[in-house]
């Protein structure tokens, strides 16, 4: 448009030369063509010069309007095209200003980076990627522990990074300026003050002004890190804590997929490894299933129905090797959400084993009392036989018949006040009187007893050392310690079997067996 607008001056000038040359050749010649005009000539020359002058003058009119109407138009084109660039600068000066403030309100560092060869184009040795810092936020300013961005504007991003990391850095930033991707990564900045701060930082490549250049996103892990140490340190307590319980404990989720366990669970249940690797709940439940004396009752409380989900159970498992296992099972719950349930197994055989030894000692001491109660009444009523008969014996003098009938009958007494002493050993009601004895007669005297104990299906052998075996010693205590010997060997043998009791001399050495 501007240059038909310097044109337009030769375009006029050019059409009046042309319509006044044509003009003053077709008149003449018309002139001379007529006669009658030729014989007026001055007055037909008059004539011609004012229709010059009228046709000329309106040719100027109408090109000098149409000349006049195309400036007012380009200039009402060009004050729209100034509103519009107006309008379109404004527009990018708000864009700009309003990604700023995106850019400030950010919690991560946002900078953008160029880079510039410091030599010539082409000497691959002088070329360096030092990635000068063009743009950063607010986020960025705090990170790297400036004031101002003027501190930061300018720098070399190298200038930020920790000094083991910067051979990576330029690395990456190589990999940026050909146009490549770069995954994250995490390394440590180096702020104003000279301490360091760890870091995630994003890079995408990114064109600045024509130049290759990237834009980094760099979050501050200070936070993240301790969180995830003490993360860590909660997980191993956790995992210790599972570890050193003597319960087997297994957690699995509501879609049917163990999430954790611990190696007592596994030695309980034997389950081989290739099973819990899995970490399927079918195929360890088809596996736990076989080793139950009633898998029914186990299925009764392993459903995944919302009552089952919701509550905390309690049952007894039987399994096949007799063993008695202990089931608890509670929700896990995060937040007001079930998310899965944990289940804790705990062996009670021995407990079991030791309730049912402790009712039989109550049974026993319930026995004990009553026997202790039976043999002192008895030792009284034997005591006045015992001195009735020594009367009688004493009265008879020398009828060798009848004094031999009180004989045997203080040697009954005797054997009978012996059977009621073992008694009350039993029922644990004799004083300790210490006092040297020998150990052999003490084990001839209570066989009998020993016998009874044991019953029928158990032989009593007894092998005894030659001559006297004195010790020092309640015998009361020796032969409580015998019977408790007794009983636990007929507690201990099932069916047929054997008790051998010997005696023996021995050296003991000096503090070899406590004070």
């Amino acid at each position: 448009m501007k240059n038909n607008h310097k044109m337009m001056p030769f375009y006029i000038a050019a059409s009046y030369a042309v319509v006044s040359g044509l003009w003053i050749f077709f008149s003449d010649r018309f002139l001379s063509l007529s006669p009658a005009m030729a014989q007026d000539f001055r007055y037909w020359s008059t004539i011609k010069g004012f229709a010059f002058v009228l046709t000329t003058a309106t040719l100027l009119y109408f090109l000098l309007w149409s000349y006049v109407r195309s400036i007012i138009k380009s200039r009402e084109e060009l004050e729209k095209e100034n509103k519009e660039c107006a309008l379109a600068h404004s527009e990018i000066k708000e864009s700009e200003t309003n990604y700023r403030a995106i850019f400030d309100a950010a919690n991560d560092a946002i900078f953008v980076y160029v880079t510039e060869p410091e030599g010539p184009v082409g000497e691959l040795e002088s070329e360096t990627t030092d990635g000068r810092i063009v743009f950063v936020n607010r986020a960025g300013i705090k990170l790297f522990g400036e004031e101002e961005a003027a501190f930061v504007i300018g720098k070399s991003i190298l200038d930020f990074v920790q000094d083991e990391f910067r051979e990576i850095a330029r690395n990456r930033i190589k990999q940026i300026n050909s146009g490549n991707k770069v995954p994250p990564m995490e390394q440590k900045f180096v702020k104003h003050d000279g301490s360091l701060v760890n870091v995630e930082v994003a890079s995408v490549p990114f064109s600045y002004h024509g130049k290759p250049a990237a834009m980094v996103l760099a979050r501050d892990m200070t936070e993240k890190i301790a969180v995830r140490d003490e993360l860590k340190r909660a997980l191993s307590l956790l995992t210790a804590t599972l570890e050193a319980t003597a319960d087997g404990i297994i957690v699995r989720n509501l879609g049917g997929k163990i999430v954790i366990y611990n190696r007592k669970f596994v030695e309980m249940w034997q389950v081989p490894e290739s099973i819990m690797e899995k970490k399927d709940e079918a195929t360890l439940l088809e596996f736990i299933l076989g080793r139950l004396k009633t898998p029914e009752s186990f299925l009764e409380l392993s459903g995944n129905s919302d009552d089952q989900i919701r509550e905390q159970t309690y049952d007894l498992l039987e399994l096949a090797d007799d063993r008695l296992f202990e089931r608890i099972s509670k929700p896990q719950v995060i937040g007001s959400e079930i998310v899965g349930r944990v289940v804790s197994f705990r062996d009670i055989t021995g407990r079991k084993m030791l309730e049912a030894q402790i009712r039989q000692a109550e049974k026993l001491e319930a026995i004990g009392t009553l026997a202790g109660g039976i043999a002192h009444d008895f030792n009284n009523m034997l005591t006045a036989i015992n001195g009735y008969s020594t009367i009688l014996q004493r009265k008879l003098g020398n009828d060798e018949q009848l004094s031999s009938y009180a004989a045997k009958i203080l040697l009954v007494t005797e054997k009978a006040a012996t059977l009621t002493k073992g008694l009350l050993t039993y029922s644990r009601k004799q004083m300790s009187h210490p006092r040297p004895l020998d150990i052999n007669q003490i084990i001839n005297r209570i066989d009998i007893l020993i016998t009874t104990i044991l019953g029928d299906n158990i032989e009593l052998r007894i092998s005894q050392s030659e001559g006297e075996l004195m010790a020092i010693a309640d015998d009361v205590q020796i032969e409580q310690i015998l019977i408790n010997l007794a009983t636990n060997a007929r507690d201990a043998i099932s069916g047929k079997g054997l008790l051998e009791i010997s005696t023996r001399r021995a050296v003991i050495e000096e503090g070899k067996f406590g004070h």
